[in-house]
């Protein structure tokens, strides 16, 4: 069953990969082969990770590590877990995963799997704004991987080094991920190039190289698709949606954030299915379709459980579609709501440069700290 599910995993087959290693680990767990199960269950965490299911990935993880003494198939395992939670956007589960992994790897070891691991803990950091752990992380994982022309872990590193910096440097940023297009096109490797081209695009995007963000967001969707990686794509298309706003291609925009919101439902990923129901209402209230709107952005709130970040991708999309006035509404409509974590996005992502020049912004964020600092629900 192992070798069907390897077989099946090369091809891209995910669900069927999937299949075939779940029934090698019941049938090693009937024989009590533990090293069947371990590399079973392995296996397991991974994909399903990839495959959109990373609550099921994490389980298995947590149980091969039960098995497994090699801290080097540990640290795969921690990775695996830190893509997971990074997914489900549990930013700080992850860190902890990649800090564990580490710790057990040892300060003396310059490993592959270090480099990944140091990999996705530099993408983690710079998501929650820790820019200087995310640079030297990336740093370190740039030196060990160029050293064994790992090129595709290269890749990785540097297109997250790019994005350490991208709030203080945009043109640094281009530079680091242009560089990790060159290793990611040395490696072959279809999720490195993916990686690559989704950085590529943000950044363009950020630039406003509307164009450019494109291309590379495209190339970006077609190389997760053959990966069968859900949330990327979900990300990807939310990327693509935002681009088509900017650009006031709405029915774009709108097929995009319908793609979103069918991946979502399919994997039944909440957050997501939340997240693409606030791109489809904003993009209603645009078009004047004020019941359409009422009825996705309240069905977002509620699926979301009135979570900071649904408000923030609210506000995000009417900004974006310059119904400033909407936006400052919501800002005030979640102002319970929205964590530290979520102002300090709110006074510095680009996306809102025009919201900030409301002049209730200042007045409406003054009063959201003094309820953070008074312990309001969020």
């Amino acid at each position: 069953m192992a070798r069907a599910g390897d077989a099946a995993q090369k091809v891209y087959s995910n669900a069927s990969a999937i299949q075939y290693f779940t029934q090698a680990a019941e049938l090693a767990e009937r024989l009590k082969n533990q090293d069947a199960l371990r590399e079973a269950l392995a296996h397991l965490c991974a994909l399903c990770v990839y495959s959109g299911k990373p609550t099921e990935g994490i389980e298995h993880g947590r149980k091969a590590l039960e098995l497994t003494e090699d801290v080097h198939a540990r640290a795969r395992l921690w990775e695996a877990m830190a893509e997971g939670y990074n997914y489900l956007i549990e930013h700080e589960k992850a860190l902890e995963c990649c800090e564990q992994a580490i710790k057990e790897l040892g300060g003396k070891d310059k490993s592959l799997e270090l480099a990944r691991v140091l990999n996705i803990g530099a993408l983690v950091s710079s998501q929650l704004l820790d820019t200087k752990t995310a640079r030297d992380w990336a740093k370190r994982s740039v030196v060990i991987s160029k050293k064994s022309k790992a090129y595709a872990i290269t890749a990785k590193a540097l297109t997250y080094l790019g994005l350490a910096h991208i709030s203080e440097n945009i043109d640094l940023t281009l530079e680091y991920e242009l560089d990790a297009m060159k290793y990611a096109e040395l490696s072959v490797d279809l999720n490195a190039q993916a990686e690559t081209f989704y950085g590529l695009g943000s950044t363009y995007l950020r630039m406003e190289k509307h164009s450019e963000a494109l291309t590379f967001l495209l190339k970006a969707l077609e190389n997760f698709e053959k990966l069968h990686d859900q949330v990327s794509l979900i990300w990807t298309n939310h990327l693509l949606c935002q681009l088509c706003m900017m650009k006031r291609s709405l029915s774009d925009a709108l097929q995009y954030a319908q793609s979103m919101l069918e991946i979502a439902t399919r994997i039944n990923n909440t957050k997501e299915v939340a997240a693409a129901k606030s791109l489809i209402g904003s993009i209603y209230f645009h078009k004047g379709k004020r019941v359409d709107s009422q009825k996705y952005l309240a069905e977002a709130i509620r699926i979301s459980n009135h979570n900071g970040m649904i408000y923030t991708h609210i506000i995000i999309s009417l900004t974006l579609l310059n119904e400033i006035e909407e936006a400052i509404f919501w800002l005030q409509k979640g102002s319970n709501y929205l964590a530290q974590e979520r102002q300090s996005f709110i006074k510095s992502t680009f996306y809102l440069s025009k919201l900030r020049l409301h002049p209730r912004y200042g007045e409406i964020l003054t009063t959201i700290t003094r309820k953070n600092h008074s312990g309001s629900p969020r």
